[in-house]
């Protein structure tokens, strides 16, 4: 058995295989932030590159279509921090000692408030980032349509 560092009351007795299920969980939850990071990386790219494409001269409203792809990041994004609140529930089940089948990865179960989709799709991390870029998106729009002559020539 291994002893948790803390002392008093609220100390767990962990056994070996408690903390290896813990160290894959937190791999788990590592990958999903990565993941998520990664997302944000490629949404902000791909808007640029539209962008800079509707603003060299094709077409102006060609800015209207980085909007499409915002969306998609924006869902995609969510899933990923769903699952990832949802293993972070299944550690902290395998954590406090709860009755957890050893080595599961089954995230099912793992459900509150903060794992439903909605939660996680309006999230700070999620919509402050998603609705920036849209906002974003839309300035460019509104300057390449109203403050621009003819594009580059």
């Amino acid at each position: 058995m291994v002893t948790s560092k803390e002392k008093g009351k609220n100390a767990i007795d962990l056994s070996d295989n408690q903390v290896r299920h813990l160290d894959m969980i937190e791999k788990i939850i590592e990958r999903m932030g990565q993941n998520s990071f990664a997302l944000k990386g490629w949404a902000m790219t791909l808007v640029v590159a539209i962008c800079g494409l509707a603003a060299a001269g094709s077409d102006k409203c060609f800015a209207v279509v980085a909007v499409v792809p915002i969306i998609i990041f924006w869902f995609l994004d969510a899933l990923y921090l769903q699952k990832e609140r949802k293993f972070r529930e299944l550690y902290n089940a395998v954590a406090f000692g709860r009755e957890i089948r050893p080595f599961t990865m089954d995230i099912r179960g793992c459900s509150t408030k903060s794992t439903k989709y909605i939660y996680c799709l309006f999230s700070p991390s999620e919509w402050l980032f998603y609705i920036g870029i849209l906002i974003g998106t839309a300035v460019v729009f509104i300057w390449l349509v109203f403050f621009t002559t003819g594009g580059a020539q």
